[in-house]
């Protein structure tokens, strides 16, 4: 990625190699969460969909016999409005069905399979069609035919996560050969991938760069467009899934394990040899499977750690995950003959039958436009979660024209908009004002009493408002007024009733600093040490307020204590900024740090890298974020 113009007053001084300010490149789709995450309700349901942005749970596509053939329908997940959408015949002398619906990334469009089995001249052969039609069943084109007189076949149709291609794959058994085709979602530019004898299964990455497929002798990864072929996990049997991060793979593996597509860090979490058919949670801290044992099966869901395993209890399996994460719709199968299908909430509770059928597919819906969606109220918006003042004019067309610069390019826009976010976090405007109160906060006080967390919210906004006001970099005299607010705002901090009962008159300076260096978790050197107690100059006591504001201002600045909480204080600042709360306030599940500490490690496992953290872009589409703005 390319970085284009710098101006002082705007780009970032700090952690640069963080973000890149002119890219128009599209950012790829990465993980939201890992193996070992705990969940985080409704904020991270959203993080891992395609690029046009947040989505809800549509529409259910289904195979079912209401009419005595198989047709693919439509159903509401409560139940209503039920509808045919294809309509095949059944009779004469050839018979037909349609089968296997999946829902397209951008739910637009369902694909499924037309299936002919011919009796006449050779009774049996089937001829298998791909078909695409419209979400309410109109314009149905046929995009591959194979014949199976011919002895070919095409079956394991995949959609990109944009939408735009699919992949399939095409076998010819009279020269036992197969195939993979990827191709425009109109049928056109056919392009064959890979090639092998047999190929069972297709599975196309989140970020839309990459397929895997399973063979006879192993499992593969190779690029969408051919290239780079190269042996993953050997999975068995083929039905495996990515992980949204598109780093790992889950398997049945007499259980089901996940392990790196380079083989290494391999963990089994769970251990039942009759666990299959893993799917993935969009946010990736959960994992639902088929358990089937002999002649029964249930759909069990699992933290992606192996913890808190939960059963339906049902008879039941092939799972698939609601577009939010919020639910699960399978198959149930009462004698392996009259299917219906179910619709359950994540946790397993509240199962519900909506229709008699099987084959379940479920529709992502992009939500409808927001305020937030445009650029300069988002803008403005952001000026106001995280500098606490209105925009200056140079700075309001600075940002507006970064994500302008875009156009109509939506997967541009979101990469804009996810870094010009960031950038209030990074400016040196924030770092000098909130992020120097967060570390003020931790130096003086540690972490909360059984909190990760320094400080409240309710403490940091007042605070970073004194600091900030009347601050705006660049402007004549910046620095001197934000020297002036430091150095006001320490004095009276130092004067306030929690620091002197924590710190009394009586404390000798060495005491004082060290206690604060204690406090802020940094083993300082010799020379920053002492030239915080040389604030004293040479009394006995810490009793003077200005050494005491001096000497938590070198301990609050010290460059190792910036560095060691910085993305501490990233992730604390997203719960603030966008969502205007405690990470332990509701509607986080369970009111605890779950949420703080997996963006943490997630932020951390990136090494700081945010846009591969994917950790801004999870606040910005949140339901809980744009639903400030009457979303």
């Amino acid at each position: 990625m390319r970085k284009t113009r710098e101006r002082a007053t705007y780009l970032i001084s700090i952690s640069v190699a963080l973000i890149v300010f002119g890219s128009l490149t599209a950012l790829p789709i990465l993980p939201t969460r890992t193996a070992t995450a705990a969940t985080n309700g409704s904020l991270t349901r959203l993080a891992d969909q395609p690029a046009s942005g947040a989505v809800a749970n549509g529409k259910i596509a289904f195979v079912g016999q209401q009419n005595g053939n198989r047709e693919i329908y439509t159903i509401n997940a409560a139940g209503s409005d039920l509808k045919r959408l294809t309509n095949t015949v059944q009779g004469g002398v050839d018979e037909y069905w349609s089968d296997n619906p999946v829902w397209s990334p951008d739910g637009r469009h369902i694909l499924f399979q037309r299936i002919t089995v011919v009796l006449f001249p050779r009774p049996g052969f089937k001829i298998v069609q791909i078909y695409v039609m419209d979400a309410d069943g109109s314009n149905q084109q046929p995009l591959v035919t194979a014949d199976g007189r011919n002895n070919e076949y095409v079956y394991f149709p995949a959609w990109s996560p944009d939408s735009s291609k699919l992949a399939f794959v095409h076998s010819n058994s009279t020269i036992q050969s197969s195939e993979i085709i990827v191709m425009s979602a109109d049928g056109s530019n056919r392009t064959s991938v890979a090639e092998s004898r047999s190929i069972n299964n297709v599975g196309w990455s989140r970020d839309g760069t990459q397929l895997s497929f399973t063979t006879l002798d192993n499992t593969y990864v190779i690029n969408a467009d051919g290239s780079n072929q190269r042996a993953a996990p050997r999975v068995f049997p083929p039905l495996y899934a990515w992980s949204p991060n598109g780093l790992r793979f889950a398997f049945g593996c007499g259980g089901i394990c996940i392990v790196n597509l380079d083989g290494s860090n391999l963990i089994q979490i769970t251990t039942s040899g009759a666990d299959s058919d893993p799917h993935w949670s969009p946010d990736g801290s959960k994992i639902a499977f088929a358990v089937y044992d002999d002649y029964s099966a249930q759909v069990v869901v699992v933290n992606a750690d192996g913890s808190n395993e939960k059963g339906t209890g049902t008879n039941a399996g092939s799972p698939v995950w609601s577009p939010d994460g919020s639910k699960i719709v399978f198959n149930d199968a009462p004698d392996f003959n009259n299917f219906g299908v179910y619709v359950m909430n994540a946790d397993t509770s509240v199962v519900t039958k909506i229709a008699d059928g099987s084959q379940p597919s479920w529709q992502a819906v992009p939500l409808t436009p927001s305020i937030i969606d445009d650029t300069q109220f988002f803008v403005r918006q952001h000026y106001s979660d995280f500098l606490n003042r209105d925009p200056d004019a140079d700075g309001l067309a600075y940002w507006s024209n970064e994500i302008a610069l875009c156009g109509s390019d939506q997967q541009c826009i979101e990469a804009k908009r996810i870094n010009v976010s960031a950038a209030f976090f990074l400016s040196i405007e924030f770092q000098e004002t909130g992020y120097l109160v967060y570390r003020i906060y931790k130096s003086s006080y540690g972490d909360m009493a059984g909190a990760p967390v320094p400080l409240t919210r309710s403490e940091f906004l007042p605070d970073t408002q004194t600091v900030s006001q009347g601050v705006i970099v660049n402007q004549i005299g910046w620095e001197q007024v934000l020297e002036n607010n430091k150095q006001a705002f320490a004095v009276e901090f130092v004067q306030r009733s929690r620091f002197t009962s924590l710190y009394p008159t009586s404390s000798t300076p060495d005491q004082f600093v060290d206690q604060l260096f204690l406090n802020a978790g940094v083993a300082p050197s010799s020379t920053d040490r002492d030239a915080a107690i040389n604030e004293f100059g040479g009394a006995g006591t810490s009793a003077d307020v200005a050494a005491r504001a001096h000497a938590l201002r070198r301990v609050a600045e010290n460059s190792t204590l910036k560095q060691q909480e910085f993305n501490r204080a990233f992730v604390l600042m997203q719960y603030f900024g966008y969502l205007r709360r405690n990470p332990n306030n509701a509607p986080e599940p369970g009111l605890n740090y779950d949420g703080y500490n997996f963006w943490l490690n997630k932020l951390n496992s990136f090494g700081g890298d945010y846009i591969g953290a994917e950790m801004v872009k999870a606040f910005l589409i949140s339901t809980e974020y744009r639903q400030r703005f009457g979303q």
